[in-house]
C-alpha cells in the first residue's frame, strides 16, 4: 500500500528495484545521491528509507549497516538535511520524512569504524551538537585509541571536556 503522502508524486518518479534481502519487486522514489557518484536514497512505497546497492535495495535504518550514509558526512550535518530536504519537497514529499534518515546515528557509527577519515568527519559533525549520551562512550574510546590519530584523539577529548563542563 503507498503512502498517503506519496499521493502527489508524479508517476514516471517512481521505479522498480529489488529487495535485498527477499529478492522481490520493490516501488520505490530515488530521492537523491548520498555524493556526486555515490549510491541513491530514497523511499518505500509505505515510507521506509533504502539505499541502492549492487546487491538490491536495502533498509536505512538506526540498528542497519549505515556505511552507506558515510559519504553524507562530508557536508555539514545542516548542508545534509537540506539536500534531503530540499530533494523531498522537489518530489513534493513532506519534509518530515528527513528526520527519519539516521544521520547522527550514522556520524556515531563513524567514530567505531577505524577510519581516521570517517572518524574526523563525524567528529566535525559532533562537535556541534549539545551533550549527546550515545556519543560518550564512543568519544571516550576514540580519545583512548592509541591507533587513531592524535588530533582525532585530541578533538574527542575536547568535546568530551566540552560537555562535561555544560557548554
Amino acid at each position: 500500500m503507498v503512502n498517503k503522502d506519496f499521493e502527489c508524486v508524479p508517476r514516471h518518479s517512481w521505479e522498480a528495484g529489488n529487495d535485498f534481502a527477499s529478492k522481490e519487486a520493490t516501488r520505490w522514489i530515488p530521492v537523491t545521491r548520498l555524493s556526486k557518484d555515490g549510491a541513491r536514497v530514497g523511499l518505500s512505497e509505505n515510507g521506509s528509507w533504502l539505499v541502492e546497492t549492487s546487491e538490491g535495495l536495502r533498509p536505512v535504518s538506526a540498528g542497519g549497516d549505515l556505511v552507506w550514509l558515510l559519504p553524507r558526512l562530508e557536508s555539514s550535518e545542516a548542508g545534509a538535511v537540506a539536500k534531503l530536504s530540499d530533494a523531498l519537497i522537489r518530489l513534493g514529499i513532506p519534509r518530515r520524512f528527513v528526520e527519519e534518515v539516521p544521520l547522527r546515528s550514522a556520524a556515531r557509527a563513524a567514530l567505531n569504524s577505524g577510519s581516521a577519515y570517517w572518524e574526523h568527519l563525524a567528529l566535525a559533525w559532533i562537535a556541534d551538537w549539545s551533550c549527546d549520551e550515545k556519543a560518550i562512550p564512543l568519544l571516550q574510546s576514540l580519545a583512548n585509541r592509541r591507533s587513531a590519530p592524535q588530533n582525532n584523539r585530541h578533538l574527542a577529548m575536547k568535546i568530551l571536556n566540552k560537555w562535561r563542563n555544560g557548554k
